[in-house]
């Protein structure tokens, strides 16, 4: 599981998120408190089709300790054949970086890769623990 050390100061934790790839994307990051059955809370979303999350505060420290930072892009090609949309697909990269935290700035880009039969939709989907 990947995790981040948020630390105890009074900054906000920044998030970014960049899409890789030659679909049409949209990213939404959202804030799960584990210990809870709440909803969880949107912290961001793209705002065009890069699925690209421009850097945005998520909350202080104390506020999201020990709570799971979900992003989650979906990607959808068009044209071509299956085994090229294939390729987009497996080439489709997703980099979250986290930053203020005891771990200063920190990269994240090992997704969860799902795509229907066809490859004409997937998802990357990145879970964060906040500790």
């Amino acid at each position: 599981m990947n995790t981040y050390l948020v630390g105890n100061s009074a900054q906000p934790i920044i998030m970014k998120v960049e899409v890789s790839t030659l679909g049409l994307a949209a990213t939404r990051a959202i804030l799960v408190d584990l210990n809870s059955s709440a909803s969880g809370v949107s912290v961001g979303q793209s705002a065009d089709a890069t699925g690209d999350i421009a850097s945005t505060g998520i909350g202080t420290p104390l506020t999201i300790v020990n709570k799971r930072l979900s992003v989650f892009t979906r990607i959808d090609f068009s044209g071509g054949d299956t085994e090229t949309r294939k390729l987009q697909f497996e080439q489709s990269k997703i980099h979250v970086a986290l930053d203020n935290g005891t771990e200063g700035l920190k990269q994240f880009s090992d997704p969860e890769k799902t795509a229907n039969e066809a490859f004409t939709s997937c998802f990357l989907t990145l879970h964060i623990d906040l500790k």
